[in-house]
């Protein structure tokens, strides 16, 4: 994973506009999707627990009022794209027990087709959609450094850059 660093030394002012970004993308993406109000689909995550085994969560995608729901896959965090025709959320590709391996990935809801943009071999958290559609902000949690990153990619997993850090060292 490579992701392009910013001075430390711009590193302050950037920390406010980071926060500032977030409330953006959150209030742009309701925004959007309040405003165009011709869709009656809809998203669901749920969970499945068990005494047996580790909670699973499902995304369930609804095409329109009273279609079948359609099962995607096993993730969470989903994120609606403005547009609402693309889904990113993350999903654990973890093979060996005790390591951190997710990757976000992007669902076309018309199609069902998925692409893996990024998979850092850490957490990722809270994806979050540009208002225009074109980048993601998401956080970056490696929990053996103690770290946490907020990071800024292109729609297609290029360009990953980290806008803030927060934890050891940060």
């Amino acid at each position: 994973m490579t992701i392009e660093k910013i001075p430390h030394t711009a590193r302050t002012g950037i920390i406010v506009g980071a926060v500032l970004l977030l409330a953006m993308l959150l209030c742009g993406q309701m925004r959007s999707n309040a405003q165009s109000g011709k869709s009656t689909s809809s998203l669901a995550c749920v969970q499945r627990a068990s005494f047996r085994q580790e909670p699973e969560f499902w995304i369930s995608w609804r095409p329109s009022e009273g279609a079948k729901p359609i099962r995607l896959l096993k993730g969470t965090e989903p994120a609606l794209s403005p547009d609402g025709k693309t889904l990113a959320c993350v999903v654990d590709m973890t093979v060996n027990p005790g390591a951190d391996d997710q990757a976000l990935i992007l669902v076309n809801l018309k199609t069902q087709k998925k692409l893996e943009i990024l998979r850092p071999r850490t957490w990722i958290r809270c994806p979050r959609w540009s208002p225009h559609g074109d980048r993601l902000a998401v956080i970056l949690w490696d929990k053996k450094q103690s770290q946490r990153y907020l990071c800024v990619l292109q729609a297609d997993g290029s360009g990953l850059k980290e806008i803030a850090r927060e934890g050891r060292g940060g």
